[in-house]
This record gives structure tokens, sequence and C-alpha cells, in this order.
């Protein structure tokens, strides 16, 4: 697995400009709509505030996606959440056996019959003996991802992308994955604590067409920390970071936040009504990288070798020949009893599917930050990930892990004592892939520092 992030490079001096520094928190929604309704909406001269009011009124309205994110100026800040489905991208073809012969012994008169169904010359009538086998794989995260760098005067550049597995077809014994996925990306100037119309967001193909979702992009103000006014300069020596997760169910989750966007109100009323799911501390000092990891290593197989067939097969047994043509030829049912031992014989493949290569997933949770601090203001980069197995597919007989990876990328300004609202680490929910999960709850991040 790659490195969780790669920080851009050492915190710079704080800036001097309370300007330069502003920092916002930004809440990304969908809804989704009856498509008439949406229609009608996007046709009246409304502003993004309005349509955003008008969409909360409107009946058979459904909020499919809530994100939330801290962003600072000139920083990029990413929110995932999703599941990593593995597909196979390379094939080794069918392989038959290029001699066979069958001779009948006349050991009984039960084995001198000759077996029904027409009996080819060339391989007895039982066909192909080995079908397609997938020897590479490649990952796509399906879910959501979203991306923000804001800029000067209320300026955004923004990114949502959301793909989900719709179906899978198959071309002969190939396994075929059918993706959808929906994109915006553009910029926006956002009015602090309006909603900004982004644009339509769907449906995808798994969705009916009687839907039509709308997505809005809203940013709030973050109150800057202060310096402490002292004349001589003021360094803590160490600092203990204390990250929380704590979930709410989504109609609850999204009430609160259209109310208050303030990190200790969110936290203690989420406290008080939701879930605490996390709860990881750790100490460090300025100017130093901080990494804690609670996890468990999972290792899968990426690569493989196809089973192989023997180069010659002779067949002295009609219960050979009646196991080949029910599909026991490679052990994967229960052979029929015949006389004179096994009655698989050494026929069949030699060898089993086989694995080359490997991948090892950390699950579990992970914390990395960096952080400058000088006379009681913080800056800090971070990293915050939560991942989990959540399912498996098969493919004939490789079975792959459907990793699910929660994760934000932050830049941060605070100072020790406040609590800062991270954003959401929300499980991911329209994938397409079949999971455990099937709560709809909201996912907060906090995060504080204290002596």
């Amino acid at each position: 697995m790659t490195k969780l992030f790669v920080l851009i490079g050492f915190l710079l001096a704080l800036p001097a400009v309370a300007q330069d520094v502003r920092q916002r928190l930004f809440r990304a929604e969908v809804f989704a709509l009856p498509r008439e309704a949406a229609v009608t909406l996007m046709r009246r001269p409304l502003d993004g505030a309005a349509m955003h009011a008008e969409v909360l009124k409107t009946a058979g309205a459904k909020l499919e996606k809530l994100i939330l994110i801290h962003g600072r100026l000139g920083m990029r800040s990413t929110a995932e959440q999703n599941v990593q489905f593995e597909y196979p991208t390379e094939f080794d073809p069918p392989q038959i056996i290029p001699s066979l012969a069958i001779v009948n012994p006349g050991g009984s008169k039960k084995d001198s019959e000759a077996p029904e169904g027409p009996v080819s010359p060339f391989n007895a009538g039982i066909g192909t003996l080995s079908t397609t086998t997938a020897t590479a794989f490649e990952a796509i995260p399906l879910g959501d991802t979203l991306h923000l760098e804001p800029v000067d005067h209320g300026e955004t550049h923004y990114e949502l992308m959301s793909t989900e597995l719709v179906g899978m077809e198959k071309q002969g014994d190939v396994p075929k994955p059918v993706f959808a996925s929906r994109q915006l990306k553009g910029h926006a100037r956002l009015v602090l604590g309006k909603p900004a119309f982004l644009g339509t967001y769907g449906p995808t193909g798994s969705k009916t067409p009687e839907t039509l979702s709308l997505a809005f992009l809203t940013a709030h103000e973050v109150s800057e920390p202060k310096a402490r006014e002292e004349a001589v300069p003021f360094t803590y020596p160490s600092l203990r970071a204390t990250f929380e997760v704590v979930s709410l169910e989504q109609a609850a989750a999204h009430a609160l936040l259209l109310e208050t966007q303030d990190g200790r109100a969110v936290y203690e009323r989420a406290v008080q009504n939701g879930r605490r799911e996390s709860v990881l501390a750790g100490r460090s000092k300025s100017g130093s990288r901080f990494v804690l990891s609670n996890a468990d290593e999972h290792i899968s197989a990426t690569e493989f070798d196809p089973p192989q067939l023997p180069q010659r097969l002779i067949l002295a047994h009609r219960g050979l020949i009646e196991d080949l043509r029910a599909g026991r030829q490679t052990g994967l049912g229960k052979p029929a009893e015949v006389e004179g031992g096994d009655p698989n014989g050494g026929f069949g493949f030699i060898t089993t599917l086989s694995p080359t290569a490997f991948e090892m997933h950390p699950l579990g949770e992970r914390i990395e930050i960096e952080y400058a601090e000088a006379d009681g203001v913080i800056a800090l980069n971070g990293a915050f990930e939560v991942s989990h197995l959540n399912g498996t597919t098969l493919y004939g007989s490789i079975r792959h892990p459907n990793i699910e990876t929660r994760k934000l990328v932050v830049g941060v300004r605070t100072e020790p004592g406040k609590r800062v609202l991270l954003g959401t680490l929300n499980r991911p929910i329209d994938t397409g892939v079949k999971s455990g999960n099937l709560e709809d709850r909201v996912w907060l991040a906090f995060l504080r520092f204290t002596q």
C-alpha cells in the first residue's frame, strides 16, 4: 500500500497578515429530487441560497450525500469515502489436454459399456477441461471523493467525484464490471454562509430516471487563533493531540450543521445525541512529525499463475468420464463412487490456481500530523484515515477483499484547548458492492491540542 500521504513541505513561518491564512469549513450536499420538481426549480430565477431553501421544502427530496471538510487558503483539502474494488484485467485462456485416449480394459460388464452420449475422437465429448482464469487485477475506488482548494476573494476550486458498480456482465467466461461515474469540477465564488448551486449530479445508471440530483457547496468562516501577547516569545515544549470521531444519524447531523458550525458546539451536541466511534491521542513537539497507527495487516493475492493440465491423459474407467462430464474434474464436486480407488485417478488439473504476488493492507486507524507552534498559534498539516475489510468479491475460485477507506487530508490553524471540526469520515453507501454497511450515519471528526 502506498504511503498515506506526502507532506507538501516543511511548514513555513506563520504569516503576519490574517487574511492570507483565512480558513473555512465547507459543506457539500447532494439532494435527489423528483425529476420534474428539480427541473422546475432550475427554471426559476433563484440564486443558490434560495434554491437550497426550496430543496429543503420539496416533497420527495432526499439527502444523498453530506460531506464536510476544513480548508485553508492556498491549500488543497481532500475527503475520501471509498471501497477499493478489485477486478480482473488480464486472463489466461482455457486449456485442453493435448493428448487424450480412452481405453476400456473390459474388467467388468459395467466398465466395458460405452459411455452415454456422443464421444468426440479428440476430447471424448467432454469439452474444455479448464476455463478462463484471471491472472492480474486492478483496483478502482467506489464511493465519493471531494477535493477543495480555497483561494482569494471567496474563490474556491472544487472537484466532487462519485463512482458506483452498477452490474457485472460476462463475455464467455470473462467477467466485465460495469461502472457509473459522476463528476463536478470547476470553481465557484462563495459567499460565507450561503449555499452555491454547483450543478446537476446524476442520476447514474443504477438510479431511476424519475430522479435528478442537485449539488450544493457552502463555506463557513472559521475564527483565527490569536497569538499570546507576551514580551518574550512563548512556545510549548510539547502538545498532546486528541483525535475523536462521533457519529449521528444523517438527518440529525444535517439539522445540526445547518444550525451551527462551531467545533465546540457541534462536538457537545454530537456526544450527547450520537455514538462515539473512535478516540486516538498522542504527544509531539513543534516541527516534528507525529504518526499514530492502530491497525491489523491483511494480506491478499494480486497476481496468479493459472492451473496446469497434463500433457497426456488416458481414461480407463467409465466412472472417470462420468465425473468429467458432471464437472467434477477440478475436485469441486463429489466424485462418483467407483471400484479401484481414487475416482479422479490423477487426471484433470495437476496444479491449482497459484498466487504469485501479494499486497498488504493495514486495516484500522492512522493519523499523521506535522505542526508548527509559535506564541500559542498552531499551524498543521494532517491526514486522518480509517480503513477496514468490507466483504469480498469472488471471481471463480479467487476471492478478493473489498477494503473500505475513509480519509481526510487537511490544513488547520488552531490554538491549544480549542476543538476543531476537521470534517466527515462517512462510510460509503452508494457503491454497488454488497456489504454490511446499512447505517445512514454521518461520522464527524474532531481534533484538539492540549498541554
